[in-house]
């Protein structure tokens, strides 16, 4: 029994492990990891959550918020991070040139999506798979 108990801490030890070396990244945060991980990462680099368990914060000056689908096991499958700035549309060409550089410089398949509001502006969402 006490070598059994002893064999499943090694197993969950090395597979914590390779999941951390192997993890795809987001400003330098694990973001293929169980959603209370990731909430609580986020905690700690400055994020709120709200009732509706979104997460609310800054990266790099931009206001975001943060949302996430799951796979069944609870690990975060995509994670939407959506700018709350509205952008006119000469600002929104500007900011998706910029988020598409950005894009390419990158390993993580992600990818762009745009809501228009009420007032003629947009707000862009980054999707990260």
């Amino acid at each position: 029994m006490k070598k059994l108990f002893i064999l499943a801490i090694m197993v969950s030890f090395t597979t914590i492990l390779s999941a951390q070396i192997t993890a795809e990244q987001f400003n330098q945060i694990n973001y293929k990891v169980f959603q209370q991980t990731m909430i609580e990462q986020l905690l700690n680099y400055g994020f709120t959550q709200s009732d509706s368990g979104t997460l609310v914060g800054q990266i790099s000056n931009q206001n975001v918020e943060i949302t996430f689908t799951l796979l069944e096991n609870g690990i975060i499958d995509r994670m939407n991070v959506k700018e709350l700035n509205p952008l006119d549309p000469n600002q929104l060409n500007q900011r998706v040139a910029e988020l598409r550089e950005m894009i390419a410089e990158q390993d993580n398949p992600i990818s762009l999506s745009k809501e228009q509001n009420s007032e003629e502006k947009f707000l862009i969402t980054l999707i990260y798979k």
